[in-house]
């Protein structure tokens, strides 16, 4: 804890709060990662509508300038930046990541025997230069650039130079803003997305160094690091004299992509409130899809996009009142009550399929119990300036987040971290929280079994406030929703009965003083239940979306669980 304070101190000392006068509404965008030409202009044009004036393009549609090269990729960016413009929207950008992957470079520019980019090569920042002069002359449609500048194909801080860190973050940051600002005369967002304390550091004191351009702004997530709802709010936002626009992730990545129900409307409304009350930020910019043909335009999920801009246009006005007046206008008065008390149930839904006791249990949505990011990268506790975290759903009690939470749920392989996670959690093995050893318990199991418990009753309970709704509501409406249900519950039954497997399963390895009834009974019941979700899953008709992650595909790892009980809990 005490090393979280002291980064957060430093990051304060670093940076200097903004005298900015301009309002968070300044900046509404949407910002597509799909290569999905109806949904994606469906979202263009319907955003438009609605008064906002940034686009952004990245992921499937393009990750780097340099993928402008590709015909193909250009003609849809301009399709997509003529269809925005036409609309209303004045800005779109595309994403950029400095640098690229080593073989991008010319030979002439590596360390001899090293494989690295020599930063201090003569005629390296020139090259890079004529470079973006290039990349930029293919696309004049486009208005500006999102560079990442920690999370690229070639880290800028593993390469060869007599430079600091910082030094050459600032110097990367100069090189592209020069041709971007100068010369194209276009606007460079620049994203401070980065993975531990040390980058954002970094980043803070390169921020120092830079020659700040009038086109030149930032844009951060509202969470430190990844898109997880169990994240506090990013201690940066607001730090640095900077126009900032926060970025959102309306469609959930780690949250179900919508997919299963996610309607969390008092969650991004609650977070955008705080953002908008901060003096540098000018606005904001929401996520709306996840690759392949997920889109949250015209869906449920849209809800969680229109909290973001009620919370920025009007940051006094309380959450219920927002969410009130959206579900009467898009539903009717008379499905509204009754709607509200069905889209909360969202949180049970997604705590109890990718947040299994507060850890995200889920790559990328995707079921996986043994992902190592689960017990050291994602862990919120990393980011929290309290060591503790209160558990409910049922459990009702305080949790050491290392010592009561990942030492105990993990599992041997995922605490033989590879250097980077360690150095991530360095403070944690430091401090002695983890041991080489399984600690799995019936006591945790019966945790895992209340937490999943209360989240499908939950549930439930939403899905019938849906149904007592159902004359109320157009047919399609009724459908689409209804349909986010069923998943959500198969999803929910499904990971519940995989989990008491995996888990219940490590308990029984740890020998004969832990195979007690109760852990053999719970492991029977839930690959008796597993079975029946398999059979469910396998039947399953319907269309839905897929985004990176396919829904059924969770059905291959729950059977890979299934196999991997001892033959001897059935005896």
């Amino acid at each position: 804890m005490a090393v979280r304070r002291c980064f957060i101190l430093l990051i304060v000392f670093l940076c200097t709060c903004g005298s900015l006068s301009a309002s968070p509404s300044d900046v509404r965008g949407i910002n597509l990662l799909s290569r999905n030409w109806k949904n994606d202009s469906t979202a263009i044009v319907s955003a438009a509508s609605k008064g906002f004036n940034h686009l952004q393009l990245s992921h499937k549609i393009g990750m780097n300038l340099s993928d402008m090269r590709d015909e193909e990729n250009l003609s849809l960016v301009r399709r997509l930046a003529d269809l925005a413009h036409s609309s209303g929207i004045t800005e779109v950008c595309l994403w950029d990541h400095a640098l690229y992957d080593t073989d991008y470079y010319p030979r002439r520019f590596m360390y001899p025997g090293t494989g690295l980019i020599d930063l201090d090569a003569p005629g390296f920042w020139d090259w890079m230069k004529d470079d973006y002069r290039e990349m930029l002359s293919l696309c004049p449609e486009i208005d500006g650039l999102i560079l990442t500048f920690i999370e690229s194909g070639a880290g800028i801080e593993d390469q060869f130079s007599v430079m600091s860190v910082p030094q050459r973050l600032a110097k990367i940051i100069e090189t592209v803003s020069e041709v971007v600002c100068d010369e194209f005369g276009k606007s460079l967002w620049l994203r401070t997305f980065a993975y531990n304390e040390a980058e954002y550091t970094n980043i803070a004191e390169c921020f120092g160094m830079v020659e700040w351009k009038s086109r030149m702004g930032l844009m951060m997530k509202d969470v430190p690091h990844d898109f997880f709802i169990t994240h506090p709010d990013n201690p940066l936002a607001g730090r640095f004299d900077q126009p900032t626009i926060i970025e959102f992730d309306a469609c959930g990545e780690y949250n179900g992509q919508s997919v299963i129900l996610n309607t969390m409307p008092r969650l991004y409304h609650d977070r955008m409130s705080r953002m908008a009350g901060i003096q540098a930020v000018h606005g904001f910019v929401a996520r709306t899809s996840r690759c392949g043909d997920s889109e949250i335009t015209g869906t449920p999920a849209e809800i969680n996009l229109d909290m973001i801009c009620a919370a920025a246009d009007n940051p006094s006005q309380s959450a219920d009142e927002a969410i009130d007046g959206y579900l009467r206008d898009r539903y009717g008065i008379k499905a509204a009550k009754r709607l509200k008390r069905a889209f909360a149930a969202s949180r049970d839904i997604i705590d109890g399929t990718m947040y299994i006791m507060n850890l995200n249990t889920a790559h990328h949505s995707e079921m996986r119990f043994d992902a190592p990011s689960t017990y050291s990268r994602h862990v919120s506790g990393r980011w929290t300036a309290c060591d503790s975290v209160f558990l409910a759903h049922g459990i009702n009690r305080q949790f050491h987040w290392w010592s009561g939470l990942v030492n105990t749920l993990a599992p041997l392989s995922c605490k033989n971290l590879d250097e980077k996670r360690a150095r991530e959690i360095s403070h944690v093995t430091e401090a002695g929280y983890l041991t080489l050893s399984d600690e799995m318990t019936e006591e945790y199991l019966r945790y895992i079994q209340t937490w999943t418990d209360d989240c499908i009753h939950e549930a439930v309970r939403g899905f019938r406030q849906l149904k007592r709704c159902r004359t109320s509501l157009a047919h399609e409406d009724y459908c689409m929703i209804s349909d986010l249900f069923e998943r959500s519950l198969m999803c929910l039954r499904l990971r519940q009965s995989a989990a008491i497997c995996w888990w219940g399963g490590r308990v029984w390895e740890r020998g004969a003083d832990f195979r007690t009834p109760y852990v053999r009974h719970e492991i029977k019941k839930a690959a008796r239940r597993l079975r029946e979700s398999l059979a469910d899953y396998e039947s399953y008709s319907k269309p839905y979306p897929v985004g990176t992650w396919d829904f059924l595909s969770d059905a291959g790892k729950a059977r890979d669980i299934l196999d991997s009980i001892p033959p001897e809990v059935f005896n």
